[in-house]
């Protein structure tokens, strides 16, 4: 743990406006943990210090993108952060006509068009060359999920809670928005889709590709935004999930800690997971039939092309035969990728049965 505390240029609320990141220290007391000091001040530090190039930005481009409209609806990928998100994410914006969030847009979400020369290199430089739960590399210009940014706009994410652990049962109801005020709801709405037409602005009005693991328990809001948005979601056995998620938790979120976290991140895994997938179950059939297709991770992994043909096909979108040799050049440079295996205790199988069974039967996964 000495090597994490003294890691502090990882910390992705480094894009953050100097506004979001006060709020985000009075909502949490300005609790600190003392050995994370170095990471808060250095988060500080790169706030002050950027802040006029986010004020230039949004003197030069506040009015053009709020003018912007997204006029083809988005892409949307639904699912558990561990079930594959991130390779579908990959293939799917794997054609010239895709707008999606980068690494750099979402670090520096507030000078992502003004601040690129100047920036980039250096957020490349700053992450590291490959995600530590899964060896996934990491690059400034790849797709991630859209919540890495909206965590430099707004207080209103889960995602908080891994910088600020002791508060993460207060921000998990950003997740779902359950029990949240409709005036919340209608800033984080406001924030989210002015973060969307500032990324389709930058890419000259291109289609978004949107991946973010929270969206899954977001179907409705996102359809009040998006009637006609196409939902792609992918599932895994709850149970590689569970693993994989512990193996986040454990070599991922404490190079972002700003404060010591709790020793048992059981039940808080299992709690999430249940949340998401209840509102899922509950929202999905509001998205017309002609916009959804579930496929498994399994399917992706053991046949990824043909499984994106059939997302062209099934949801009439057009270009797959355009974007079939960049899909292939990108295939082939994961064949030697190997998913983590892992081994569960058998109480902790009979727990995940008995807590996520409606998701076992709904995507006929076995115990076992």
């Amino acid at each position: 743990m000495k090597i994490r505390a003294l890691k502090v240029n990882e910390q992705p609320l480094v894009g953050s406006s100097l506004r979001n990141w006060l709020q985000l220290l009075w909502l949490n007391r300005f609790r600190i943990s003392i050995r994370y000091w170095p990471r808060a001040f250095f988060i500080s530090l790169i706030i002050l210090s950027t802040f006029p190039f986010r004020v230039y930005e949004r003197l030069k481009y506040n009015k053009k993108i709020k003018k912007t409209e997204i006029i083809q609806s988005p892409i949307i990928i639904l699912g558990h952060w561990r079930s594959g998100t991130t390779y579908l994410h990959m293939l799917m914006t794997r054609n010239n006509n895709s707008a999606y969030c980068t690494n750099f847009k979402v670090f520096m979400p507030w000078m992502f068009i003004s601040g690129e020369k100047l920036f980039k290199n250096a957020v490349q430089k700053s992450m590291p060359t490959k995600r530590r739960m899964d060896n996934v590399y990491l690059r400034v210009d790849e797709p991630t999920e859209e919540e890495f940014g909206l965590i430099n706009f707004t207080p209103y994410s889960q995602y908080h809670g891994v910088s600020f652990p002791k508060e993460r049962n207060y921000f998990k109801q950003y997740c779902t928005f359950e029990g949240v005020s409709e005036r919340i709801i209608n800033k984080w709405r406001r924030i989210y889709l002015y973060y969307l037409k500032k990324i389709t602005y930058h890419s000259g009005g291109k289609r978004l590709v949107l991946k973010n693991p929270p969206s899954t328990a977001r179907i409705k809001l996102l359809l009040e935004l998006f009637p006609h948005a196409k939902f792609i979601h992918i599932h895994r056995n709850p149970l590689n999930v569970y693993s994989s998620t512990k193996l986040m938790y454990a070599n991922q979120f404490p190079y972002f800690y700003l404060q010591e976290a709790k020793a048992d991140e059981d039940e808080f895994i299992i709690e999430t997971y249940t949340n998401l997938y209840k509102k899922f179950f509950e929202e999905k059939d509001l998205i017309p039939k002609e916009n959804y297709i579930e496929i498994s991770y399994h399917q992706l992994y053991s046949n990824p092309l043909a499984t994106i043909e059939q997302i062209y096909q099934l949801l009439s979108l057009e270009g797959f035969e355009e974007a079939k040799p960049q899909l292939e050049e990108y295939i082939a440079t994961q064949r030697s990728y190997i998913p983590n295996k892992h081994k569960i205790d058998e109480g902790i199988k009979k727990k995940l049965y008995d807590k996520w069974s409606f998701c076992f039967k709904a995507w006929g996964y076995k115990m076992d």
